[in-house]
């Protein structure tokens, strides 16, 4: 079948990444200022001065992609969208509140303004920060963002000046290069998003669903560089716990799993369901267990926080990728992530919904390689 958006349901993409990755740091390194002075001030539990790179890198792509967005609309709009961020967490009004989103979304938060192409100053840089934030769809992004605004506040203007347009610089270099590396594995996302203009009108899911090339390839590198940046806490844990979506079961499946609040722990029930091909290659050297939805996963996480011993991969697509390594790291929880070979979720991208699947080698690879049994073969899907 073809892919939907995105499909990496290939042998080769994590070593392409992980080379393409390099690159990237080494071209970033180039362009980008030094991130020492901000991580010498910034108030949290220190990570890797790669990942305060990839947080430059994703200030200037958002910007590239999402400016005559932020300019557009109004902050009154974004007030209000805010305000049904906060109403959708009842549950009981969410579908109600989600209809709302959708027409304010469509009609307000993509109106575009057309005029000539914004300069990114530190006040425009505040719109897309409150831009992004008000969405939904960004929601760690935009926090980490606003961390890197409120900073370069204390800045003289040289270097707020200097900082901002490197980060323009980096972006229009990095569209092109992800573009060559990396385009392949996202060949029909840009018909993908014409499509979404048409038929996804007045979904709260519309800005999620329309996101650009340059942000699959954006998250992709920077899953690479979170998974290293955490990848020495990671192993010193003494339990793993694989997290996989439900959208990874068969269609119309009958799970047996045990339901355990946010989480289903698998038990092999299907022979015809991955994530119960996954539970039993494991033969126990970690635990299996379902997020029902991703909207749960926050909920999910929330028991690990802020402990040594259990270590989580997370697997899900692209575009929530960088959501979940966020939320994991801030619950400070050793984690590392495996994207989905591609998306099919009957919530966003598929009418009836396609069962979905991960790169067995890779999952593998993270977890406990010498417990595994090694005389299965890798039931690696491809589309």
């Amino acid at each position: 079948m073809e892919a939907i958006t995105y499909s990496i349901a290939s042998d080769g993409f994590y070593d392409e990444l992980s080379d393409f990755t390099d690159t990237v740091l080494t071209r970033a390194r180039e362009i980008l200022p030094s991130v020492r002075p901000f991580m010498l001030v910034v108030d949290e539990k220190r990570r890797s001065e790669n990942e305060y790179l990839l947080e430059l890198m994703m200030l200037g792509v958002y910007w590239r992609n999402y400016a005559s967005y932020a300019m557009g609309t109004t902050p009154q709009t974004m007030a209000l969208c805010r305000q049904l961020l906060r109403a959708r967490q009842i549950g009981r009004i969410k579908p109600v509140i989600d209809k709302v989103r959708g027409v304010v979304h469509t009609a307000g938060l993509m109106r575009e303004c057309f005029t000539a192409s914004p300069d990114l100053t530190l006040t425009n840089m505040d719109r897309l920060v409150n831009w992004l934030g008000a969405s939904g769809d960004f929601k760690e992004e935009s926090l980490r963002l606003a961390t890197w605004r409120d900073y370069l506040r204390t800045q003289p203007d040289v270097i707020v000046t200097e900082t901002l347009h490197a980060t323009q610089r980096f972006a229009q270099w990095f569209e092109t290069a992800g573009a060559n590396t990396l385009g392949k594995y996202t060949a029909n996302v840009n018909g993908f998003r014409h499509n979404v203009l048409q038929h996804y009108m007045y979904r709260e899911d519309i800005i999620l669903c329309s996101r650009r090339e340059s942000d699959y390839h954006l998250i992709m590198v920077g899953a690479e560089i979170m998974n290293r940046g955490l990848k020495n806490q990671f192993q010193i844990c003494k339990e793993r716990i694989v997290l996989l979506p439900a959208c990874m079961r068969p269609r119309h499946h009958q799970c047996q799993g045990k339901v355990n609040g946010h989480e289903i722990s698998c038990t092999g029930c299907s022979s015809q369901c991955e994530i119960g091909a996954i539970y039993r290659k494991a033969a126990g050297a970690f635990e299996v267990r379902v997020i029902v939805h991703a909207s749960n996963f926050t909920s999910a996480l929330t028991k690990w926080q802020n402990q040594s011993e259990v270590g989580l991969v997370a697997s899900a697509c692209i575009l929530h990728l960088f959501t979940g390594g966020y939320e994991m790291q801030k619950l400070n929880i050793p984690a590392q992530c495996v994207f989905l070979d591609y998306c099919g979720c009957k919530g966003h991208w598929h009418r009836d919904g396609i069962p979905t699947s991960v790169n067995m080698q890779q999952l593998f690879s993270i977890t406990h390689p010498y417990k595994v049994k090694t005389n299965q073969a890798n039931t690696h899907q491809a589309i």
